[in-house]
This record gives C-alpha cells, structure tokens and sequence, in this order.
C-alpha cells in the first residue's frame, strides 16, 4: 500500500528535477556550472529516484489488486494519486537524466576530472538500473 511518506518521495524528485528543466540544454554544452549542477542532481537523485520506480511499480500492483478484491476506496485513491503526481515526475526525470547525460557525460569536458567522471557514471548506472524497472 502506498504510505502517506511516499509522496516525500514525489517532492524530492520534483524539488531536483525542476532546476535541470530551467537549464536551457546548451548550457550543458557551453557551462561548467551547468554541468556541475546536472553532476550534483544525479547525485543526490540516484536513491529518491530508486524509490520512486519502485513505489510507482507498488502502486500500480496494489490498484490492480485493490480493484479485484473491491477493498475500500481509500486505498484505492491513495495508489491512483501516487501514480497521478508520481508518473510525471518520473517520466520528466528520465527526459532530463538522457537528454543531458548525452552532453555532460560524454568525456570531453576538461573540468570533469576522471574521478569525478568515474562517480558520476556511478550515479547515472544506478539511475540506468532503476529505468530498467520502468
């Protein structure tokens, strides 16, 4: 069942993701502060955004399950409103993650040193892990 501290979930994802939708895409080409920010978000998404597939894979087993057997509507809200504000959130993540993981991950940005480059590629295959849930 969803629990009421799985929309945190939501606003952490929301909260990182929002700032990378404000990047104007050549930025990442162009700015190394860009790039630090995009370095900084896969970071500190990599366990939220876990969590979230997973919670969005819960819901979603939960409704089909809470629809057959007619348990109470309560329940039934809750899955429908965690995949109603989680879905997009994910889905606008995962536009972002690619679209600029293209350009900042590709190795050739001097200031991304190889160790940074090597826990950033860290960050971005536990994020790759989790899409493959999806």
């Amino acid at each position: 069942m969803v629990h009421p501290d799985s929309f945190q979930i939501i606003e952490k994802m929301e909260s990182i993701t929002e700032p990378l939708e404000q990047i104007p895409l050549e930025k990442f080409r162009t700015s190394a502060a860009a790039r630090a920010a995009f370095l900084q978000a896969i970071k500190l998404a990599e366990t939220p955004f876990a969590g979230l597939v997973a919670e969005i894979n819960v819901a979603h087993r939960d409704l089909k399950e809470i629809t057959a057997l007619c348990v109470n509507d309560h329940y039934r809200d809750a899955a429908s409103d965690f995949l109603f504000y989680g879905v997009p959130v994910r889905d606008r993540f995962v536009a972002c993650f690619h679209t600029i993981k293209a350009i900042v991950l590709d190795g050739t940005h001097e200031e991304i040193d190889w160790f940074a480059m090597g826990n950033a590629k860290d960050h971005a295959a536990y994020i790759e892990e989790a899409l493959a849930m999806i």
